[in-house]
């Protein structure tokens, strides 16, 4: 599928999936409960129900550097250290859990190549417009590589406004707010 129609299809889901769902009673978890896309081939009536990312976990290439990264990151971000030991560390906010550890020895020089299998961006979503402008002035303070301004992305289904930058291995982080 070219980018265009890939596009063309996100907008149709997100359009969908946004436009149509209703948040959860556990909103605070940013959890949705409909718009979901497709058949059911199970057959199932008591559909299962994700009611969020619990955790990502990420291998680094240098552990030190991406430690201080992801610290001052996650305390503006108002996360804490969960857990940390040897070569790995776990940041909460409460609602989900994110973990860094150190890549193998055999894989440091590899680096991170976007496009290839695996992770492609990780989306913070943040809870007003205002956060993700707050957000790109800590990140141009702390000179973070920005891989794109804070903008709508009215092509995402709706009212996406989000910044987009890079943590020190190149892996692409978001910052966003879906208005209304």
């Amino acid at each position: 599928m070219g980018e265009t129609a890939w596009k063309r299809n996100l907008v149709s889901i997100g359009a969908h999936r946004w436009n149509n769902c209703a948040r959860s009673s556990t909103a605070e978890h940013g959890a949705y409960t409909s718009g979901v896309v497709g058949s059911n081939p199970t057959g199932r009536t008591d559909m299962i129900k994700v009611v969020g990312i619990d955790h990502l976990e990420i291998s680094v290439s240098n552990f030190q550097r991406s430690r201080k990264f992801y610290g001052k990151l996650f305390k503006f971000l108002g996360f804490k250290i969960l857990f940390q030991f040897r070569g790995v560390v776990g940041w909460t906010n409460k609602i989900t859990r994110y973990i860094i550890k150190q890549a193998l020895v055999k894989y440091r020089r590899h680096g991170y190549v976007k496009g290839m299998i695996g992770f492609h961006h990780y989306a913070f979503e943040l809870s007003k417009k205002k956060d993700v402008d707050d957000l790109y002035r800590f990140l141009l303070e702390n000179k973070i590589k920005i891989l794109d301004p804070p903008k709508f992305y009215y092509e995402y289904g709706g009212p996406y406004y989000a910044v987009f930058f890079a943590d020190p291995d190149g892996l692409k982080l978001e910052g966003m707010h879906f208005g209304k």
